[in-house]
């Protein structure tokens, strides 16, 4: 994961920066451990994904560091959404909207073939995962926000 963290690093500097970008942000890793496949593993597991994740990040931040891009924190993000959902508009963090057995999903629960039509309850608009570890469209607005604040922070918007 260091090197995975440090390649996406040095590919960032080579081929969006050295090619003449001048705005670039770049979202880490979120903690895969708060996910509902992260929550379904045993203690031990879920202490090594954690540790793959920050492992990841902390190689990404470092290779970008001295750089004009902006890091955004999702991992940061992720934790305090962990802490407080409410403060988030988050009203399930655990549990996949995308039913396993609906006939209307013919792909058994993940998200590419999960419509309104195959979740597990009628209103989802408050779940944070659509599967096991993909966001629901709250999930994915919850990104948004957080890359419009960094780029807000960084004079850019």
């Amino acid at each position: 994961m260091a090197a995975a963290g440090a390649e996406l690093a040095g590919l960032v500097k080579t081929q969006v920066l050295g090619k003449g970008a001048v705005f670039v942000a770049v979202v880490n890793l979120p903690d895969i451990a708060l996910t509902p496949l992260g929550l379904s593993l045993d203690a031990p597991s879920r202490a090594l994904l954690g540790t793959m994740v920050t492992t990841f990040n902390a190689q990404l931040q470092a290779g970008l560091a001295g750089t004009p891009v902006v890091l955004v924190d999702a991992y940061a993000r992720g934790q305090a959404q962990a802490a407080n959902p409410g403060a988030y508009g988050i009203t399930n963090a655990t549990t996949p909207a995308c039913s396993t057995n609906s006939p209307a999903n013919p792909l058994g629960g993940t998200s590419l073939t999960c419509t309104p039509a195959s979740t597990v309850v009628a209103d989802t608009s408050g779940w944070l995962y659509a599967d096991s570890v993909h966001p629901t469209p709250l999930g994915y607005r919850l990104i948004a926000q957080l890359v419009i604040e960094r780029l807000r922070s960084a004079g850019w918007l």
